[in-house]
Parts: structure tokens; C-alpha cells; sequence
């Protein structure tokens, strides 16, 4: 993995620290891309500032970069990591620059975080690119198949 994917892997596995709410899911660094799932863990009668998120988890899809988004959001979440790997990234490449949005997916049962995670662990194989440009992935308690070929290990 190079030294941008070293970076953005490094930082993904901190979100923790900084949201104490989030336990992270499969991640993987692709050549241009990456994907992660963060299990969001706050409770119903979470009354901090950050605010209980519960059965009404909801993320905030807005074009519009003068709003912010609320603390303890998805898109803080994202929008922070973001930040901290295009902050050292630049160190390395001044050009390092990410895409202006991400993708979001609320996982709502069993089934679909199954086949999300299974989405990720695979997601390296089925790239389309040679062998030499994957990147490894960063297994999780949650997955079930922690076997990957050589290559990616």
C-alpha cells in the first residue's frame, strides 16, 4: 500500500478515539477509492450535544458546503477523517484531492450489513485493475471470512 493509503487506513482505524459511538466495520483502501462501515452506537436517550441518533439514524445530503454539519453526523464523522488524511496526503502529493461527496448507506438489518461487509472483503478481487495496485484489507471482528489471497494479506 502506498504511502496515501497507509494514511487514509491509519486514520480510519482512529475514528474511534475521536467518536467514542463508533465501532468501525469492514474498511478497505482501493487504488481511488476506499469503503468503510461505522457502526454507530449511541443510545435513545443520549442527551449530549451529540444527540441520540437510536432507531433514527439519518444522514445529511447537502450540496451546500456553508452548512455544517451537525456534531456527532455521519458527515462530521466523514467530513473529519476526510480532512485529517488531505491534511498529511498534501505532505506527500500537494495534488492529493478526494471526490466532493461520498456515499452513505443506513444498514438497517442482519442481511444487508452481511452482504455490505461481503461487498468490501471482495471488493479488491473484483477490481478491475492488475494485481500490483490492490491494496490490503483491514479485517474486522465483524466478518466471517477473514481468508484473502496471498496478495492481499
Amino acid at each position: 500500500m502506498n504511502e496515501i493509503g497507509q494514511l487514509a487506513e491509519k486514520y480510519w482505524m482512529e475514528i474511534p478515539h475521536h467518536f467514542p459511538f463508533v465501532e468501525l466495520g469492514n474498511f478497505v483502501v482501493m487504488p481511488n477509492h476506499t469503503h468503510g462501515i461505522l457502526i454507530i452506537d449511541k443510545s435513545d436517550d443520549d442527551t449530549s450535544e451529540n444527540g441520540g441518533l437510536g432507531d433514527n439514524v439519518k444522514t445529511l445530503q447537502c450540496n451546500v458546503s456553508t452548512i455544517s454539519p451537525k456534531p456527532g453526523t455521519i458527515p462530521t464523522i466523514i467530513r473529519s477523517y476526510k480532512s485529517i488524511v488531505t491534511k498529511n496526503a498534501r505532505l506527500i502529493c500537494p495534488d492529493f484531492n478526494w471526490h466532493p461527496r461520498f456515499h452513505d448507506h443506513i444498514i438497517r438489518d442482519a442481511q444487508s450489513f452481511e452482504n455490505i461487509q461481503n461487498y468490501i472483503t471482495n471488493n479488491p478481487i473484483n477490481w478491475k485493475k492488475p494485481v500490483q495496485t490492490l491494496h490490503r484489507i483491514v479485517s474486522s471482528p465483524h466478518t466471517n471470512n477473514n481468508t484473502y489471497p496471498p496478495y492481499l494479506n
